[in-house]
């Protein structure tokens, strides 16, 4: 697709698609673990892009290069890439790419431990996506946007933004997702000390991830446990078995009236 998009060159191609086509080729390469192939390919896009002056391409082949700085611990050159796509990004004038470059930006800040950045990041990628209409993309972002509110030890905000992902992933049927949903709604009661509602939603989620087939992510899993070993410690051994068992048995939609009704108030 990249290739005959570039040969069709000033014959009317929408550039805006082609870069969505071009940073979902990166991501998938990146995904895969062909860093130096999806390094090549961004060159590549890059050069072209910058003769052509075709923003857009030249946001998302920026994208990639800051993704590979980033996961390779080169997070100032990160910083430089993610900008520079940004600013092409508002150029191209396609706003699939500014809410990508957004995410991209608060990311890194999160991972630098700016999280009031990354919060201001995030909430301006959201609106993005919600004047886009783009409801399985406003459910992602108020997601991570609990996980910085809990963070941040912002407990009530954090079960806010976790029950308005949920309703919104009820309507997507996505057990993997709405397990990601109900691991942070966890850790924020846990902080709270409802332990037996933590117990019943780490339950469920864990559930869900076995039958979805979609094991917690590594830098995740460490997190998790430390909320099921709490959750464990103060409810004892015979009532963790008992709350254990009855979010286990949950359907995915009992879990999600059970994270809705008002037994967190």
């Amino acid at each position: 697709m990249l290739t005959l998009s570039w040969q069709s060159g000033a014959q009317g191609v929408l550039i805006g698609p082609r870069a969505a086509v071009l940073y979902a080729f990166g991501q998938n390469l990146l995904g895969r673990g062909k860093t130096e192939r999806a390094e090549a390919v961004a060159r590549e896009a890059l050069s072209r892009a910058q003769r052509s002056g075709d923003h857009c391409s030249i946001c998302s082949a920026l994208a990639i290069l800051g993704q590979i700085a980033q996961s390779g611990g080169t997070l100032d050159g990160a910083v430089a890439f993610f900008a520079k796509s940004d600013e092409h990004a508002t150029l191209g004038g396609f706003p699939d790419l500014r809410g990508i470059t957004l995410r991209n930006l608060a990311e890194l800040a999160r991972m630098r431990g700016d999280l009031v950045r990354a919060t201001a990041l995030y909430e301006e990628a959201l609106a993005v996506v919600r004047v886009m209409g783009m409801t399985f993309g406003v459910a992602l972002l108020t997601t991570l946007l609990g996980h910085l509110a809990y963070q941040q030890q912002n407990h009530a905000l954090a079960k806010i933004r976790y029950r308005e992902s949920l309703v919104v992933f009820r309507s997507f049927d996505s057990p993997t997702y709405i397990a990601w949903c109900l691991e942070g709604f966890a850790a924020a009661l846990n902080a709270e000390r409802q332990y037996p509602q933590a117990t019943r939603l780490c339950a469920a989620a864990v559930t869900m991830r076995k039958q979805a087939q979609t094991p917690l992510p590594p830098s995740e899993h460490d997190a998790f446990e430390q909320t099921i070993a709490t959750v464990k410690t103060a409810l004892g051994e015979p009532a963790f078995g008992e709350e254990w068992t009855i979010g286990a048995e949950f359907t995915n939609n009992q879990s999600i009236d059970y994270a809705l009704s008002d037994v967190y108030a």
